[in-house]
């Protein structure tokens, strides 16, 4: 979203209000308020985010989904001893990204894996209580998502700032329609990119590639970009600070505030 930088920070606000936004930051560029939102299957993404830009008065907003994913995840170098253009060895691949239906018992699922594992002997056990499923059943109905794709993984996080990872940028690529596979495979490689997306484009926004890169200096960041251009043979690229978080939150699936306004216009799962 493109907002003049003397109403950003009530822009923010705005923004922020939305129960679907987790992450709002202030990027270094004329495109300044970058932020992440999640609705409900029942809602129309395109028409929340142009009431969200309508109610800012944004000069301009751009919807900007992942339509492939080539890499989600890092691994931190916590020995300080790594190199920007080190590589991977291995690749799982470009996925494109579609829609997954869900029945009732996947959404419980959903909604009671997304907790906080309780710190007690048979966590999945008190968690199946709480939504009212067996133990087992959540176990499988879990290993079914997984399965179907619909959840990467179910791991720890790791707080990357505390770890000294306290700069990160991210770098869009402009990137020709007939080389997004090639690139987009060579930019994943590199182990200081924790996420790889293939992203639609615009005439005011050409750019189609967007890694995000940690490092625990800024210097780094752009030396790790200008590895991964000569490596990937793209000249055209910039790299997007953030100056300001506004708000991260994890983002909840299928609250109890989602499933009433999903009644009140009519959905139901499948």
């Amino acid at each position: 979203m493109k907002v003049p930088q003397s109403r950003v920070d009530q822009a923010a606000e705005v923004v922020n209000s939305h129960p679907g936004v987790s992450h709002n930051y202030l990027r270094n560029h004329n495109v300044n308020l970058w932020f992440t939102i999640t609705v409900h299957p029942s809602l129309d993404l395109h028409s929340e985010v142009e009431r969200l830009a309508k109610a800012v008065q944004a000069d301009g907003v751009w919807l900007l989904p992942a339509v492939r994913v080539f890499k989600i995840g890092v691994s931190f170098d916590m020995t300080g001893e790594g190199d920007s253009a080190q590589r991977e060895t291995t690749s799982s691949g470009s996925k494109d990204l579609g829609a997954v239906s869900l029945s009732e018992a996947e959404i419980l699922a959903v909604r009671a894996l997304q907790e906080d594992l309780p710190v007690v002997s048979r966590p999945f056990a008190e968690l199946a209580s709480a939504f009212a499923v067996g133990e087992g059943e959540l176990l499988d109905l879990g290993r079914r998502l997984l399965e179907k794709g619909v959840m990467r993984r179910f791991a720890a996080v790791i707080r990357h700032r505390k770890a000294g990872y306290t700069a990160n940028a991210m770098v869009v690529w402009k990137v020709p329609e007939d080389r997004i596979e090639e690139v987009g495979s060579v930019l994943s490689s590199f182990s200081v990119v924790s996420h790889c997306y293939q992203r639609p484009t615009y005439p005011e926004w050409p750019y189609s590639l967007f890694t995000m890169i940690h490092a625990r200096q800024e210097s780094e960041c752009h030396r790790a970009a200008q590895e991964m251009s000569r490596a990937c043979g793209i000249q055209e690229y910039e790299l997007l600070f953030s100056t300001k978080e506004y708000k991260k939150v994890r983002v909840r699936y299928f609250t109890e505030e989602d499933l009433e306004r999903a009644k009140q216009v009519g959905w139901r799962p499948c």
